[in-house]
């Protein structure tokens, strides 16, 4: 009686990463892992885990591989983002590529007024407690993606930190999608620094509303400013 062979972790990790990238070409594309996205899988010749990544067509590959890693988030990249998820039945294990979406269609964050022009903005939150949270839009999810925990909406701060937010405990949402340059140095209780660059929204009659120096938010008019963008 033949032994079966004893295959290490490190083999079954390749064998479940081949199948990532096999059941790829049959889309005629590569795929190129961003993380791990938990729901792990153990066999005796295989290791899975789900992964998110981008799902590229071959023909954007060699554009694709040169561009620096903080690039591939931009718009132009986003379509081909999804997530590669196993599916097992009974000893057959495949790969289903799922589209990835920043808001789904049912998802609370609607109700907070978010619509798509707000994702990889920065945006700020005023929730139920009163404490206020800045940062770039990430996500958000519904209650079928995050059960049992509810929707919530995902911002990363400026020092790389993501945060989630539950949709039920924000007050409101405000989106800074202007870029301001600030024309001069203002001292009087407010505080702007000339030439910096600063994130704003409109908030009625021309004037821009945005976090100063202070890191409070105020009101400031027009006059100080060169839009940008």
């Amino acid at each position: 009686m033949m032994e079966k062979e004893i295959i290490d972790f490190k083999r079954k990790e390749a064998n479940g990463n081949a199948l990532i990238e096999n059941t790829a070409t049959t889309f005629n594309s590569r795929f190129f892992i961003d993380c791990g996205e938990g729901r792990e899988i153990e066999t005796d010749d295989i290791y899975l885990m789900d992964m998110s990544g981008w799902l590229i067509p071959f023909d954007l590959v060699n554009r694709f591989v040169q561009i620096p890693r903080t690039e591939r988030w931009d718009d132009e990249w986003a379509e081909y983002f999804c997530f590669a998820e196993w599916q097992q039945t009974s000893d057959f294990i495949s790969i289903k590529f799922k589209k990835y979406e920043r808001m789904p269609p049912y998802s609370g964050a609607i109700k907070l007024g978010i619509t798509d022009a707000y994702f990889n903005k920065t945006v700020i939150i005023k929730c139920n407690d009163g404490q206020r949270r800045v940062g770039r839009l990430d996500t958000c999810t519904s209650k079928y993606d995050n059960e049992p925990d509810g929707e919530s909406v995902i911002i990363e701060t400026d020092e790389g930190w993501l945060i989630e937010i539950y949709t039920d405990e924000i007050e409101s949402i405000f989106c800074y999608s202007i870029k301001l340059k600030c024309l001069k140095n203002v001292h009087k209780g407010r505080s702007l620094v000339k030439y910096k660059i600063y994130n704003a929204r409109d908030c009625g009659k021309g004037w821009y509303a945005l976090i100063d120096e202070s890191g409070e938010e105020f009101a400031y008019p027009p006059k100080l400013f060169e839009v940008i963008q």
